[in-house]
């Protein structure tokens, strides 16, 4: 397993890993952050650009990943998109300061017609089953 928990060892474990497959980043916003992740330890475009395997969504990136043809692939996207797919393993999570948070909120607009069926919606979102299924998936969620 690639060493990943600072970002000289990420630097590193990305330096030596043949592929690197995500999302696009013109789509997905784990993709973009992802590329920017790596500009940011120093990498170029040109680099970037070597390695890159870009897929439509997190988790078709890592179904390619699953199958990738080099020895020594890399695959990043959110947490939640890597343990969809059973056959690529998690290695951590970005280190310190690289890493981000993506915050899902629910809302009821004003104007709606249903308001009972929003209600009804955002109480199920907001329930223990659905919270329970959400941290499976590996989103961390809030009281």
């Amino acid at each position: 397993m690639p060493v990943i928990d600072t970002e000289a060892a990420l630097t590193q474990a990305l330096t030596d890993a043949d592929a690197w497959y995500y999302a696009d980043p013109s789509v997905a916003t784990a993709g973009a952050a992802f590329v920017a992740i790596a500009t940011r330890l120093g990498f170029t475009s040109a680099q970037i650009a070597a390695k890159s395997h870009l897929a439509a969504g997190g988790r078709d990136a890592m179904l390619a990943l699953a199958v990738a043809p080099e020895l020594h692939p890399m695959g990043f996207t959110q947490l939640s998109e890597i343990r969809a797919v059973p056959t690529v393993t998690y290695v951590g999570p970005y280190p310190g300061a690289l890493q981000t948070t993506t915050t899902y909120s629910a809302v009821i607009i004003q104007r709606t017609t249903r308001l009972a069926d929003a209600q009804q919606l955002v109480s199920f979102c907001a329930g223990p089953e659905f919270k329970t299924r959400l941290q499976a998936s590996g989103f961390v969620t809030t009281p």
